[in-house]
This record gives structure tokens, C-alpha cells and sequence, in this order.
């Protein structure tokens, strides 16, 4: 089994952080292992295939950093992550520009 990792900061409260976990695992397809009322520092979730973990580790009132570990494969694994990781968007960061013809 391999881990795959990253980290990035995120303007979100922590609850905030939470929820949108929540919903980066079932947009990527991935069952949501935690309690959506809970209040816990991470969220789990996956398939058969692949266990996927987010960290939250609040950094003052609206930031926080996240920590997305998944194990698998080394192929699975790093393709969770980075799916994973694309569905949390920054907040603060600028919607990207349409493409034009």
C-alpha cells in the first residue's frame, strides 16, 4: 500500500472546511466514511479501492491548512489525492476566466 499527500491553505472557518471536504469526497465519487454533524478535525471517506483522509488544522479565524492523504496503490492513491485536492477551491482565489473561441 502507498500514501500520497499534499497540503495547501484554504480561506475557510474550519467548519466551513469541513463541509466543503465532505462534498469534495462525493463530488470525486468516494463514499463519505464521517458524521456530517460531527465536529472533528478530519474527514474520512473512500471506496474499496482507496482510503481518503483530509486534515483541517485551523490557522486563525478564516484560514485553515489541509493535509489529503489517500492510500492505494501508488496509482489510485495519487489520483485521489490530486482529484480530491481540485475540488477544494480557495475562497479568496479569482473564478477562472471562461475559455473563448
Amino acid at each position: 500500500m502507498d500514501t500520497h499527500w499534499g497540503t495547501m491553505r484554504r480561506r475557510y472557518t474550519r467548519a466551513a472546511a469541513r463541509a466543503q471536504a465532505m462534498t469534495a469526497l462525493s463530488t470525486a465519487g468516494y463514499e463519505v466514511w464521517s458524521d456530517p454533524a460531527g465536529d472533528e478535525y478530519f474527514v474520512l471517506g473512500g471506496n474499496d479501492q482507496v482510503n481518503v483522509t483530509i486534515v483541517i488544522v485551523p490557522e486563525g479565524e478564516d484560514e485553515c491548512f489541509l493535509a489529503v492523504i489517500a492510500n492505494s496503490s501508488n496509482g489510485t492513491a495519487e489520483s485521489a489525492r490530486n482529484r480530491v485536492r481540485s475540488l477544494i477551491p480557495d475562497l479568496a482565489a479569482p473564478a477562472p476566466m471562461p475559455h473563448l473561441p
